[in-house]
């Protein structure tokens, strides 16, 4: 009896629970996403993301959806549901991690293997003990080599690389999008011409120094987003045109290849793969890394 269940105990053992790097798991492996370094910058993030468009329908939505038009507030509802849709996405989708040396030999699994046509000779990872495949780096903030890497971004907990770029370039449109609505809803709202439409006193809540205030306050923080958000949207364009990625172009690589996210990559590990009692042994005892040089930093956003 003792031996069935240390069997079934083993069995539960699954290589999410072991991996190396520092990016954390949810859902029983089925997510992932960065390390905790980040929830400095994500947690305030999310928070924003929430909080502004949500007081925007609060104060400003319901009398432009009375007085002046449905079809600005139902607009800025598609907009703003695609918009966290799209950041989720990106904060819980594997962007593209390459398994360490260790992992591909220990489990042997087929989506671990790397093409050896992709790999390029002059690159090695002495952390994950590879040879990195074209357009990878190595993301010191995750501690994992990244597939098309592009950049690390904090704000969103999480690498941008080959498996989740549509996601985060979906993402800042549709941000953009939804900052330049809201901003024009706010202004409809203060200086829209009551002698036609009448005084607010239906709406949900009455026009008054507080909801002005509120308006104001929102304009000056959607702008400053939106200004932000415009400038990052403008250049992922012009690298989609490119096909180069933000440290490419930074680091003025060749890339010789054409836009990267049009086909999504496939990913390299499944989280949820279930290690023997010897596979498990070996992950966790791995052997010691060494330390990563400086040319193996990555771009933050």
């Amino acid at each position: 009896m003792i031996n069935i269940m240390k069997d079934i105990y083993i069995q539960d053992k699954r290589l999410w629970q072991v991996w190396p790097g520092k990016n954390r798991f949810c859902c029983s492996g089925k997510c992932m996403t960065g390390p905790k370094s980040d929830l400095l910058y994500y947690i305030p993030s999310i928070a924003a993301l929430i909080v502004i468009p949500n007081t925007f329908f609060i104060f400003a939505a319901p009398y432009i959806w009375q007085k002046v038009t449905v079809i600005l507030p139902i607009l800025s509802v598609i907009l703003y549901l695609l918009t966290l849709s799209a950041y989720i996405l990106t904060t819980f989708t594997d962007p593209g991690i390459i398994p360490r040396k260790t992992i591909t030999e220990i489990i042997d699994h087929e989506s671990s293997k790397i093409d050896i046509m992709s790999i390029d000779m002059s690159k090695y990872c002495s952390t994950c003990q590879i040879f990195r495949p074209r357009r990878s780096h190595h993301c010191k903030v995750c501690d994992n080599c990244v597939e098309i890497f592009d950049h690390h971004c904090p704000y969103i907990n999480n690498c941008i690389g080959g498996r989740n770029y549509i996601f985060f370039f979906l993402f800042i449109l549709n941000l953009t999008l939804l900052c330049l609505t809201n901003i024009a809803g706010c202004f409809i709202f203060i200086f829209h011409d009551y002698s036609i439409s009448g005084p607010a006193k239906e709406t949900f809540i009455k026009q008054g120094t507080v909801s002005l205030i509120i308006i104001v306050i929102i304009i000056v923080l959607t702008t400053m987003i939106g200004i932000l958000t415009t400038i990052l949207c403008l250049h992922h364009i012009c690298l989609c045109f490119t096909g180069e990625t933000t440290k490419e172009r930074i680091k003025g690589e060749d890339i010789g290849s054409h836009c990267y996210f049009c086909k999504k990559k496939p990913k390299k590990f499944d989280p949820q793969q279930i290690l023997t009692e010897e596979q498990f042994k070996k992950i966790v005892e791995g052997p010691v890394f060494i330390e990563m040089s400086d040319n193996e930093n990555s771009v933050s956003n």
